[in-house]
């Protein structure tokens, strides 16, 4: 029996010590399982009257049927090239030197229709400019099939984090660049595409550009008991109170939630 107790007594002790530490970490979980569910009213616990510079790192800014690629760190395009970036009408071959195109890479795997022929996206035209290149004119790299697009006036904004070799941004990454997933049956359309600005962050391969953009982030917008749970990828930030974290949250919840997107966040 002695023997028996010289056990038990220290694991009672040691549950007594350290069950308030466990509640919690259990109500951290549920109080983020009910954020990522996201529901309509849903808001996370963000730090208030915070706004967030997209011109960190290395971006891309996807945009209807064209993508800004800033080639230098912490970079801003002069406000004409913007404004001409972002008209639906915009003359963009006069924004920087003719070059010819080149695919623009995203996460891809072989379950995915088209990624068969690689994870890109291609584009019939594009300039460069000191610190950018412009692409535009999106077509299906495999079979030179044109995406028809009427671009609008940029209605939504998303900061979109991502990584080429993700697999869950396998799925997104189609769904949000082209605006289209065929996946395990199922077509998904995003249906906003033509007039949604997407800052993308690409945290694999530009890594060393852009990682500490997300880290960034995650402490200007999160408590820091919430971080972790959001910092993963692929990860969607629609406004101060919204986000979309995962593959399958993504392609069923975006549509529906988009309307709540603004750009006031952003600078």
């Amino acid at each position: 029996m002695k023997e028996y107790l010289r056990f038990i007594i220290p694991l009672i002790i040691a549950f007594i010590i350290l069950a308030p530490f466990f509640a919690n970490i259990i109500k951290v979980i549920k109080k983020a399982e009910n954020n990522y569910e996201q529901t309509e009213n849903a808001t996370i616990n963000i730090i208030e009257n915070k706004s967030f510079d997209i011109w960190q790192g290395k971006p891309k800014i996807w945009y209807c049927d064209r993508v800004l690629i800033i080639t230098k760190k912490d970079y801003r395009p002069p406000e004409n090239v913007l404004e001409e970036f972002f008209n639906p009408n915009g003359n963009l071959s006069k924004l920087g030197e003719k070059i010819n195109p080149i695919p623009v890479e995203y996460s891809c795997r072989p379950d995915v229709s088209r990624c068969f022929y690689g994870g890109k996206v291609c584009f019939k035209h594009a300039v460069k400019g000191d610190g950018y290149i412009i692409e535009w004119g999106m077509y299906f790299c495999h079979n030179g099939t044109e995406i028809e697009m009427e671009c609008k006036e940029p209605k939504y904004c998303l900061i979109y984090f991502t990584g080429v070799g993700c697999p869950h941004c396998a799925l997104t990454d189609p769904f949000l660049f082209y605006g289209i997933l065929e996946w395990n049956g199922k077509k998904y359309v995003f249906k906003e595409k033509e007039n949604t600005i997407v800052v993308e962050y690409e945290i694999y391969k530009e890594g060393k550009y852009n990682a500490k953009v997300f880290d960034k982030y995650l402490e200007i917008f999160f408590k820091p008991e919430e971080r972790w749970w959001y910092a993963g990828v692929p990860h969607i930030f629609i406004n101060k109170n919204k986000v979309i974290v995962g593959d399958i949250p993504i392609l069923e919840k975006l549509n529906k939630e988009i309307r709540f997107s603004t750009c006031s966040f952003i600078k």
